[in-house]
């Protein structure tokens, strides 16, 4: 009777573990590294591939740029931005990567007010005909619509700055706006489809506040705050989903692993799988539906080249990338009826990272159905 039972144990947990990590997102998996370890560098996706564009290391100042082609897995040198900096503001407009501002000296403050533009289809740097009205580094950065947001960061004197500065590229001028609640530097800045958000940083120590930006109404409101208090985080938005990615805590050598998504519709913050290696001043990137993590510096001070990606699921769709193809994966899809589904109580719902959800709860997204009769989980689309 012992061995039946020792047998049946033994099948059970494999299939319990299962089960699990079909309700969890794919875990943080190793790319191929930087040609050149660095932090405090910008990311961006332009057509299918990633370019990361300047940083420092422990000894200078970089203007490296790099293309990454996640179809080969291989990282190219391109050619290097004329005024190497880091701690800069970056935002992609009709293809093309402006860099702002950032520091050029590792030993003293010295933020620059420069804009350089990268066109990655010619391999080409051309320096803008404007500048950024007030110098700084650490500053966050995000394109909302033809606006770029130069948000917060540090100023020629080592003052931290709650300055709001938006570039309207298409008629080529600055425009001022709301300041800030809190200022802060070393800090993410991400935009959704609408909102601008400002997440976590530097201010007389690490802070947990966050702040949201209405374009509309020209207005900062306070959303709750980082589960911990961390600045020289990375930052990207997947959908109207904001992810927050390593950093470091109020401790010099507290790197975090941490991970953390927020959710706008219920104002909270959850836990999505650690990092494999804890790092802040990182870079990160959305492509397609694939989080990247890039370079930043490890809990020994030194810089890294490490590359890390992890599967982005369950935790919000963009409207517009709802395409053929993945209708055409053969998932079960519901339509909402005045916001409601009707799905038969006998099956579980989660999210991706495995909280329930109610069927009356759904959103537009992917999430994962528990079909209790049939003892499987599938995945589930809702429009």
């Amino acid at each position: 009777m012992k061995t039946k039972y020792r047998e049946l144990f033994f099948l059970v947990i494999p299939l319990i573990f299962f089960a699990f990590n079909s309700l969890w997102a794919e875990h943080w998996v190793s790319c191929r590294s930087l040609n050149v370890p660095r932090a405090g560098l910008v990311c961006e996706a332009v057509n299918g591939k990633i370019y990361a564009i300047g940083g420092r290391d422990e000894r200078r100042v970089l203007g490296v740029c790099e293309e990454y082609n996640p179809q080969q897995d291989t990282w190219v040198i391109k050619r290097p931005m004329p005024t190497p900096r880091y701690g800069a503001v970056s935002a992609v407009w009709e293809n093309k990567i402006y860099v702002i501002g950032g520091d050029t000296s590792i030993s003293s403050p010295s933020p620059v007010n420069i804009i350089e533009i990268y066109d990655p289809g010619r391999d080409t740097w051309m320096r803008a005909n404007t500048f950024l009205p007030t110098p700084r580094s650490g500053a966050g950065g995000s394109r909302l619509a033809h606006l770029i947001f130069v948000i917060g960061g540090c100023q020629r004197r080592g003052n931290i700055t709650d300055t709001v500065e938006v570039y309207d590229v298409r008629e080529n001028r600055w425009l001022i706006k709301r300041s800030m609640i809190t200022p802060r530097s070393n800090f993410s800045v991400v935009a959704t489809s609408s909102r601008i958000y400002a997440l976590g940083g530097l201010y007389y120590g690490p802070i947990a506040q966050c702040e949201v930006f209405n374009e509309s109404t020209n207005n900062w409101r306070a959303i709750r705050p980082l589960p911990s208090a961390r600045h020289s985080t990375a930052a990207c938005a997947y959908g109207e989903i904001v992810f927050v990615i390593g950093g470091s805590g109020m401790h010099p050598n507290e790197i975090r692993k941490r991970v953390d998504y927020y959710i706008p519709e219920r104002d909270t913050w959850q836990r999505y799988p650690n990092l494999n290696y804890g790092r802040h001043s990182l870079g990160a990137c959305l492509l397609r539906d694939e989080l990247y993590a890039i370079g930043g510096v490890d809990s020994a001070g030194r810089c890294v080249k490490r590359v890390e990606k992890s599967q982005v699921l369950g935790v919000g769709i963009k409207r517009e990338e709802r395409s053929e193809k993945i209708r055409g994966k053969e998932f079960p899809t519901y339509f909402r009826a005045e916001k409601r589904l009707m799905i038969n109580e006998p099956h579980s719902i989660f999210y991706a990272l495995g909280n329930k959800i109610n069927s009356g709860n759904l959103r537009s997204g992917l999430y994962f159905i528990h079909l209790k009769r049939e003892n499987r989980v599938k995945k589930l689309i809702v429009y």
